[in-house]
């Protein structure tokens, strides 16, 4: 038995002529038998590309079919020399086929057709040619002066056809099955729209002559007020000052914080007091002009606009309202008035003995979010000497650590021969979450002074 595979003409390589081969044939397809084409024969002029217009017999040609996959007999692979559906109705100029060397017409990648045409039928005699059955080229030597020839082959496409022609439409009465109905619009090749006289979908269109320009201005009405995009205005009725009914055409403005000028107007919104059919008037578009004189606003170019009762927003465009132009600077108001920067002030001991020994005065003091506490001693000095008070810093409510100022910590309230006084300390506290006071006597003496201490937080 001879070996079928032996002839190696198959595609080798996947390149730019030659793509990857699944590529090509769809899944899922239709077979159509394409009949009665007309295969037009072409051959080199001095490297020019010329219409056979009877060459003689021995000229190399090639032709192109008007589809590509060209299958076999059966219909269900791509075809080759040995099993193909080509077939020539008068058969004369071209008579016998001989295998396509896929592996010569895809070896120069950058060759011209005519190097690929005179490389793929090397050898071949008249009347001899070849078909790429994948891109539906044909090459071969004449065998008689015949331009041209009818064939008939099989193609796999994804639309259904036969004879000469594959159907240019896809079919969309049935979608997944179902059937849908493409209701009173009737699609030519021109793709017109008939609209019945009562349809109402653009409007009372009337008769069919005036269809056309009732679609053309609701389309155009669409397309003019899509988005309804409100233009920038830094100044705008009822909030910054008041807009009145004065005319169809005017409103009068009042309460304005300067001088309006023309310029300034950006846009006038109004509502009907019947709610329906808000516009929006843009100064200096769709033929839309807004002037201002005296306070009275004009509009001119859209008909009489404005009614009794309507509600009006105006916008208005002048200098940012927190802006000095005298001073070239912006203005700011603090909402923390420098009165309230200050706690109340609060009590945390009253006339608790000194002892010996540091003892806390108080209970810990919360100082989150404060920069400096503020301490008022009254000092009853009695028979105690060599008094200090001081702060320790905590990490914690209610922790154990308790930690010295290394600076401005501590304060002698008094020494020796000292009468009762009342005095102001202050302590940083910026990065400390809780204070602790405590006070110590260096002598307590028969009857131990005592403090009364009150305190106040600052940011």
């Amino acid at each position: 038995m001879a070996d079928l595979f032996a002839d190696k003409t198959g595609q080798k390589h996947v390149t730019n002529r030659f793509p990857v081969p699944v590529d090509v044939v769809a899944d899922t397809a239709y077979l159509n038998s394409i009949t009665g084409e007309t295969l037009q024969l072409y051959y080199w002029n001095s490297n020019v590309l010329t219409v056979d217009a009877g060459q003689a017999a021995g000229t190399l040609v090639i032709g192109k079919l008007a589809f590509t996959g060209v299958l076999d007999s059966l219909g269900a692979m791509i075809g080759n020399n040995a099993d193909t559906s080509l077939t020539f109705t008068t058969g004369t100029v071209l008579t016998t086929i001989k295998p396509f060397r896929a592996d010569l017409a895809e070896a120069p990648d950058k060759a011209t057709l005519e190097q690929v045409a005179t490389a793929v039928t090397s050898g071949f005699t008249s009347g001899q040619y070849c078909v790429d059955h994948r891109n539906g080229i044909i090459y071969g030597i004449k065998a008689t002066t015949g331009a041209s020839d009818t064939v008939a082959y099989k193609v796999s496409t994804q639309t259904t056809g036969g004879g000469s022609v594959i159907t240019d439409k896809i079919d969309l009465i049935k979608v997944g099955g179902t059937t849908y109905s493409l209701g009173t619009g009737v699609m030519a090749a021109s793709m017109p729209v008939t609209l019945a006289t009562d349809d109402t979908q653009f409007g009372a269109v009337g008769s069919a002559s005036d269809v056309d320009g009732n679609i053309h201005a609701q389309l155009r009405y669409i397309g003019e007020n899509a988005g309804g995009a409100i233009p920038y205005a830094n100044f705008k009725s009822p909030d910054d000052f008041t807009a009145t009914y004065t005319s169809n055409v005017t409103i009068t403005l009042s309460g304005t914080p300067f001088t309006v000028e023309s310029a300034h107007v950006a846009y006038i919104k109004y509502i009907p007091s019947g709610g329906n059919g808000a516009e929006i008037l843009v100064n200096g578009q769709k033929g839309v002009t807004i002037t201002i004189s005296s306070n009275v606003i004009t509009v001119d170019g859209a008909g009489t606009p404005f009614a009794s009762g309507d509600a009006y927003e105006v916008g208005i465009n002048g200098q940012e309202k927190a802006f000095d132009a005298s001073t070239n600077s912006t203005m700011v108001s603090s909402l923390n008035n420098v009165w309230n920067q200050y706690t109340d002030s609060e009590t945390l001991v009253t006339a608790q003995d000194l002892t010996a020994a540091y003892a806390d005065f108080g209970a810990e003091i919360d100082v989150r979010g404060y920069n400096t506490l503020g301490v008022f001693v009254v000092s009853d000095v009695n028979d105690s000497e060599n008094v200090t008070l001081k702060a320790l810093a905590k990490t914690t409510s209610g922790g154990t650590d308790e930690f010295e100022l290394e600076s401005n910590g501590s304060y002698e309230l008094w020494t020796t021969g000292a009468s009762d006084a009342k005095t102001y300390y202050e302590f940083e506290v910026d990065a400390i979450p809780f204070i602790q006071l405590q006070a110590i006597a260096g002598t307590v003496g028969g009857t131990a002074g005592d403090l009364t201490i009150y305190i106040t937080k600052k940011y």
